[in-house]
Order: C-alpha cells, then structure tokens, then sequence
C-alpha cells in the first residue's frame, strides 16, 4: 500500500531502496503504474466501488535527492441525494511535481500539485490558486526516532500534521516504522520477494467544476486504509530493473463531503471495503 499514499512526498518514500539493497547500485530513474479498484457496497441503496489509478515518474539524482512526478486519477463514485445529482462528476486529478532530501539526520520536501475535477482540466486557464496544493516536509531524527510537521491533504482536508516515526531494524532484511500518520512493516523475503504491511490515511481534498464549468466547490475524502503488498523483482537486462506486485487491503469506514446541484452540501459516511491494486514499475 505504500504506494498508494496520493501525495508526492509519499511517492518519493516508495523510491528508496528496499531493505538489504545496496543504494549505491540503485537505478537513476523508476516508473510505476497502479490501478486499484474497491469492492462494491452499498451507499444510499445504489452500489458504491471507487477507483483510481496512479502513475509515478521518479529521478534520483547523483547526491541522492530525489526528484517525483505524480498523477492519481479517482473515480469517487459520488451518489445523487433525495435524486439531486452531484455538482460534479466525480473524476478528480491530482498532479504533483516534487523533490525530498534525506540525510542521516534531518529530512525535507518540498513540491506542489494541482488538485480538481477533471472538468476544470477542460479549461487551464481558468485555474487559481486554490486549485494549488503545497508538499512539504520537515523532519529530524531523535534516538531512533523521527519528529517533524508534513502539509498534508491525506486526513480529509489540506492541513498540517505532525510526524513521528520510531524506526525499528530487528534483522537487515526487516524494518519497522510504527507512528503517525504512517506505520509499516518491510521485508526483503530472498533476492526478488518484498512484501510489506502498511496503514495509513487515504484521504483527500480538490477543487471540482460543474457540468457547465461555471460553479466551484469542494470534494473531501476522509478515509484510513490498511494493506498486505507483495512484489517480484525480475531482471530485465544488464541495467534494467522490473517489479509485478500486487496489494490486498481493507478501506476503512469514512466519510466524503461534497456539493448537489442544487447548491446544498451532503457529507455522507462511506462504509468499509476491501480494495486490490496492481503495481507495474520499472527502473533504469
């Protein structure tokens, strides 16, 4: 699941190396494609099954940093209420530019990403400010430990959130991160299995258009999900790297804020699903 994260800073954490691989023969560049779907469940008696869609672009440079294009593509799947239809049509985008330093002891990103229908997209020009979405991270290791603040659109509404990590290692092929908002288990199983455990927020915030592209509002998502992930690595030449993986996880119970058409705001409480994802990715 740790790909999943629809940030940019998230997206570059997926970048580094997995436990055991030596970061000195990491490949420059990464791509990753995911599609996931949710199971279907039932919201205002009508079938409920959001989707996504993630792709990654991933450079990392000669001093380590790392540079991150990101577009998450969701079909939310937002219901009419009282047979009022949504005031959009529930496609939304998320397009992030990003870059992450990580030091031995201190951390930092910073990026932004436009956030909206796929409506407004018709029209880029008319795009504001407020369809804008700063990245940024700070943190510091204390023991074994890492503290620091993240601007984050993840816990339903774009704001800032604190970190803290503890950081465990109990054997070079394993690694604990247990925190907030973010906890996860890796393991390197062999030469070509990882497999990791995760849980953390999935939610979200955009800027969405109507039908006519003269009315704005605002869609939020308030949702935490938990995942099992399992990848194979697979050599594809001297200098070519591939990874086929997959994720089974649980969405929790959540809610999703939005506009009708006629003009009333609904926030309505989205039941629990599992949901499975595909990962595609290779580096070079």
């Amino acid at each position: 699941m740790r790909a999943a994260p629809a940030t940019v800073v998230a997206a570059m954490m997926a970048a580094v190396p997995p436990p055991g691989h030596a970061a000195g023969t990491d490949p420059r560049w990464s791509l990753h494609w995911s599609p996931r779907t949710d199971a279907a469940e039932r919201l205002l008696d009508t079938p409920y099954a959001p989707k996504r869609q993630t792709s990654r672009i991933t450079r990392r440079a000669d001093d380590g940093d790392l540079l991150a294009l990101e577009h998450v593509f969701r079909d939310l799947d937002l219901p009419a209420v009282d047979g009022v239809a949504p005031a959009t049509n529930g496609y939304v985008h998320r397009l992030s530019l990003g870059w992450r330093r990580d030091g031995a002891d201190h951390r930092l990103a910073l990026g932004a990403g436009v956030a909206v229908s796929s409506n407004a997209l018709k029209r880029p020009q008319q795009l504001r400010g407020s369809d804008l979405q700063p990245l940024i991270e700070a943190s510091t290791r204390v023991g074994a430990s890492w503290i620091g603040l993240r601007v984050d659109n993840r816990l339903g509404a774009l704001r800032l959130v604190p970190i803290l990590t503890y950081r465990w290692q109990p054997a070079p092929a394993h690694s604990v991160e247990l925190g907030f908002p973010d906890s996860a288990w890796h393991a390197q199983i062999g030469r070509r299995w990882q497999s990791s455990l995760a849980i953390g927020p999935d939610g979200g915030c955009w800027q969405v258009r109507d039908r006519a592209l003269m009315r704005r509002s605002r869609v939020c998502s308030d949702a935490w999900q938990a995942g099992w992930r399992i990848e194979r690595s697979i050599d594809v030449g001297q200098h070519v790297q591939a990874a086929l993986g997959v994720t089974i996880g649980r969405r929790l119970a959540g809610e999703i804020d939005y506009t009708l058409d006629d003009g009333r705001r609904v926030t309505l409480g989205t039941p629990a699903a599992w949901f499975g994802a595909l990962h595609l990715s290779t580096r070079f």
